[in-house]
C-alpha cells in the first residue's frame, strides 16, 4: 500500500525577532477554512487545514545545521494546536546538512539524501514556502526525477502566500495557502501528449491523467476521451487502414466536446492532438472504397508512420498502397465488408507482384485462380506502365520489398546488415511518386481503356 509523505523545507528565518517568522492567520482554498489563531509557521497551519492529515504516514523535514534549530518550536507550535502526530513519524534526519546551497555540490547532497527517503509509490504533499537559494532547482529536479525513478503521486505543492505589509499597513486578517502543484505537472503533460503526437504512444498520457483528480488539468481525466484517443493511436501504429479513419473522426469529435469546457491550459494540450491528427480526416468520405480520396489517406497515414519512425509498419503500407493502386484505377472492389476485403486483398496481391516483375517472367496464366484477376488488373497495370517516371515505380518496390523482408526476417541472412541507413530517403521518395501519381490521377484512369500496352 502506498505511503502518505509529508515533506517542508524548514527556513531559519530572522534570527533578529523573538519568532522566526511573523505570526499570521492562513486560510487554504476559502477564508471559511481558516485557522483558529496566528502562526509562526506555516507547515503548523498546513497540518491544521489540509484534509486527513492524521492519515499521512511520515512527515520529513528538511533543515540545515542552522535552520535545524527551528524544528523544536515547531513541534511545540503543533501541539499546541491538539494535533497529535506519533513521533516516529517525524524524520528530520536531513538536518546536518551545510548552510552553503549556493554551489552545486551542496545541491547533490540535498538531492541524494532526499530521494533516498522515498519509496516506490509514495503519495506525497510538498511544502514549497521557505525553499531557499539552490533549494527550489533542486525541488523541482527532485520530483521530475522521482515521478520517473520511484512513480511517485504527487498531490500538492503547498505555498504559504504571506507577504510581509508595507510600513505603516496593518496585516490581512489572513493570507492563503496555494496549491502550485500544476507548475510541477505540466511537464508530464507536455511529455504525455509529445509522446502522443511524436510516436503514437498514449500509454504515458494515459498514466498522467489517470492521477489528475484536481487542478488545471482534471477535465483531461476523462475516460471517453481519452479510450477514443488510444484507439487512434492503436490504429495508426496497427496500420489499420481500413479504421483509421473513423477513429481519427471519433476522437477529433470527443476532443471537440472536451474542448468546450477545457481550461487555457487545457484547450492548449488538446488543439495540439488535433493539430496533428486532422489530416487523416479525408475532405470526401471513404465510404469503403478504393479511390483516389482512399489512396490520399493512406498517404497521410504513411508521412505519420515515418514521422514517428514506425518504419516496419510505415513500408508495410506503401507496399498496400500499391496493391491498393490497381484496385483504384479499376474503380470498383467495395471493401466494407469482410467477404468483399478479401477478395480485393487477392487482386491487390496479384497487383503487387505485377508491378514486382518483369511481365516476361509472370506465371499468373498457369494458375487457374489468378489469371482472371491478372486479366481483370492488366488495363490498370498498363495505365501506370505510360507513366514517365514508371521504371521509377518499379525500382522503389524493390527497395520497399527488400526493406519490408528485412523487417519480416529479423535482419538476418541477407538482411544481416540491418536496418539500411538511407531508410527514410527511400520512404521520401516513395512519397514524392506516390504524390505524383495521385497529381497524375486523371491522365492515368484516362488511359485504362486504352488497350495498348
Amino acid at each position: 500500500m502506498a505511503r502518505k509523505i509529508f515533506i517542508s523545507f524548514l527556513g531559519m528565518g530572522n534570527l533578529t525577532k523573538v519568532n522566526p517568522y511573523d505570526p499570521v492567520k492562513y486560510y487554504y482554498k476559502d477564508k471559511e477554512n481558516a485557522t483558529n489563531d496566528e502562526t509562526i509557521f506555516v507547515q503548523s497551519a498546513e497540518l491544521e487545514l489540509y484534509p486527513n492529515i492524521n492519515s499521512f504516514d511520515k512527515f520529513i523535514l528538511l533543515a540545515t545545521n542552522s535552520s535545524s534549530q527551528n524544528i523544536t518550536t515547531l513541534k511545540e507550535e503543533i501541539a499546541s494546536k491538539g494535533i497529535v502526530i506519533d513521533e516516529k513519524k517525524f524524520d528530520t534526519t536531513i538536518d546536518d546538512i551545510s548552510d552553503e546551497l549556493t554551489n552545486p555540490d551542496a545541491a547533490w547532497e540535498w538531492f541524494g539524501r532526499l530521494q533516498a527517503k522515498i519509496e516506490t509509490n509514495d503519495e506525497i504533499v510538498w511544502d514549497v514556502t521557505h525553499g531557499f537559494r539552490i533549494v527550489p532547482i533542486v525541488f523541482s529536479a527532485a520530483i521530475g526525477y522521482l515521478k520517473r525513478a520511484k512513480n511517485i503521486t504527487l498531490t500538492s505543492v503547498l505555498y504559504g502566500a504571506y507577504v510581509p505589509p508595507k510600513q505603516g499597513e496593518e496585516k490581512k486578517e489572513s493570507y492563503p495557502i496555494v496549491d502550485v502543484r500544476d507548475f510541477y505537472t505540466i511537464t508530464d503533460w507536455a511529455e504525455g501528449v509529445g509522446r502522443l503526437v511524436d510516436n503514437a504512444d498514449t500509454g504515458f498520457l494515459l498514466k498522467v491523467a489517470e492521477k489528475e483528480k484536481s487542478g488545471s488539468f482534471v477535465e483531461l481525466n476523462n475516460k471517453d476521451l481519452l479510450e477514443n484517443i488510444a484507439k487512434l493511436t492503436k490504429s495508426v501504429r496497427n496500420v489499420e487502414l481500413q479504421n483509421i479513419e473513423t477513429n481519427a473522426k471519433i476522437a477529433l469529435d470527443a476532443i471537440q466536446q472536451s474542448i468546450i469546457s477545457a481550461q487555457s491550459l487545457e484547450k492548449q494540450i488538446l488543439m495540439m492532438i488535433v493539430d496533428k491528427f486532422t489530416p487523416l480526416i479525408s475532405e470526401a468520405p471513404i465510404n469503403g472504397q478504393y479511390t483516389k480520396d482512399y489512396l490520399s489517406l493512406q498517404v497521410r497515414l504513411i508521412d505519420l508512420l515515418a514521422t514517428h519512425g514506425l518504419y516496419m509498419q510505415c513500408f508495410t503500407a506503401m507496399r498496400e498502397w500499391l496493391g491498393s493502386l490497381g484496385l483504384a484505377i479499376l474503380e470498383e472492389h467495395n471493401h466494407s465488408s469482410r467477404k468483399n476485403d478479401d477478395k480485393a486483398r487477392r487482386y491487390a496481391e496479384v497487383f503487387v507482384n505485377m508491378l514486382q516483375y518483369p511481365e516476361r517472367d509472370w506465371k499468373f496464366d498457369s494458375i487457374m485462380e489468378l489469371k482472371p484477376m491478372k486479366d481483370k488488373l492488366y488495363p490498370a497495370y498498363c495505365s501506370l506502365k505510360k507513366l514517365s517516371n514508371f521504371t521509377q515505380v518499379i525500382e522503389l518496390l524493390i527497395k520497399m520489398k527488400n526493406v519490408r523482408d528485412g523487417f519480416d526476417h529479423g535482419w538476418t541472412g541477407k538482411h544481416i546488415a540491418g536496418v539500411p541507413e538511407n531508410i527514410h530517403e527511400i520512404f521520401s521518395n516513395a512519397k514524392a511518386i506516390f504524390q505524383s501519381i495521385i497529381e497524375n490521377w486523371d491522365d492515368i484512369i484516362a488511359q485504362k481503356n486504352n488497350k495498348s500496352c
